[in-house]
């Protein structure tokens, strides 16, 4: 019981003295600030745009294809290319174009050099 104490003590005052160093290093005068750096850049974003546009024009599409009755189970649709080609395009922005345009990132000369050195020792 003694040493759980003692090594609880140690820890907490270990804790302690690293929140000191932290508030002392932060002094008022230097003021640091936080910079994100989002991994996007802009063929990511026109990628998720052209995903949302092909998006829209995917449910205009379904909307488009409305039947004439719709409370009648007889009712015959207005545009059957519409209820076709609309799944399958909101299926291609969903499935393929958005997700291609969050994933893409541009590849650095550095790196592809290095794995092309490495390919070339095996």
């Amino acid at each position: 019981m003694a040493t759980q104490n003692t090594v609880a003590r140690r820890q907490t005052r270990s804790a302690r003295e690293r929140n000191q160093r932290s508030r002392s290093s932060s002094k008022k005068g230097d003021v640091s600030s936080v910079r994100w750096n989002i991994p996007w850049g802009v063929p990511n974003l026109v990628g998720i745009g052209v995903g949302v546009v092909v998006i829209i024009i995917g449910y205009l599409l379904m909307n488009s294809a409305v039947a004439a009755d719709p409370l009648t189970d007889k009712s015959q649709w207005n545009n059957s290319t519409s209820t076709a080609l609309g799944p399958i395009l909101l299926t291609i922005a969903y499935c393929v174009i958005i997700p291609v345009a969050i994933f893409w990132r541009k590849r650095d000369e550095a790196s592809v050099v290095e794995h092309d050195s490495n390919s070339a020792n095996i």
